[in-house]
């Protein structure tokens, strides 16, 4: 823990702050809360030190794993004002191919650390019907069909008047985001936030 807690510390001063562009506010999301900004492996920002986290942690390195969900926590214990009221958390499931080959979820382990430390409830009830392909190597055109009816909820009823933080590690389009929403405003959730580690920069 000692370890981990210094990585985070380090970390820290190099986060850049995030721009999220305003067409990734969803008609049905009352707002978007992210860290940092996450830069891909060929931009010029690549070595910055969050970006090279979050990569470790989508290798399946546990101990970066651990790092991420401490600079999570801490940051939304410090912005959870700027969200709303959190009756229900939530985390955006990840293909079965990815979890078997990465050994564990970063959405959910966020999540469960989010919902241990602020003391919210916290559901897997968010699930996937089927395989996706990952929506960055697609074009504009395709994202939104790949994952068209691609989730689902084992359970209505624990979300009907919630107001409900979605959780996942990185947004870059919007498209998930925006299916699962949807999703929760017809089956009854009250307000949808969104927390994530970073946005995707691509400029």
């Amino acid at each position: 823990m000692g370890h981990t807690l210094r990585q985070a510390q380090d970390i820290i001063p190099a986060i850049d702050p995030p721009r999220i562009p305003e067409h990734l506010l969803h008609p049905h999301l009352d707002a978007i809360q992210a860290m940092g900004t996450y830069y891909p492996t060929r931009h010029r920002k690549a070595s910055n030190p969050l970006s090279q986290l979050i990569r470790k942690c989508k290798e399946g390195d546990r101990g970066s794993l651990d790092t991420l969900c401490l600079l999570m926590v801490d940051f939304l214990a410090s912005t959870m004002g700027t969200l709303l009221p959190v009756d229900l958390i939530l985390h955006v499931p990840i293909d079965p191919y990815r979890l078997k080959e990465r050994r564990f979820s970063i959405p959910e382990a966020l999540a469960t650390t989010v919902s241990r430390r602020l003391g919210v409830p916290v559901s897997d009830c968010l699930v996937l019907t089927r395989p996706v392909r990952s929506l960055r190597r697609l074009p504009p055109e395709e994202r939104a069909t790949e994952i068209t009816d691609a989730f689902a909820l084992s359970n209505s009823a624990i979300i009907e008047k919630k107001r409900i933080v979605l959780v996942d590690d990185v947004i870059a389009y919007g498209t998930t985001t925006a299916q699962i929403a949807s999703l929760l405003r017809a089956k009854g959730a009250q307000s949808i936030s969104v927390a994530v580690v970073a946005y995707a920069s691509r400029t």
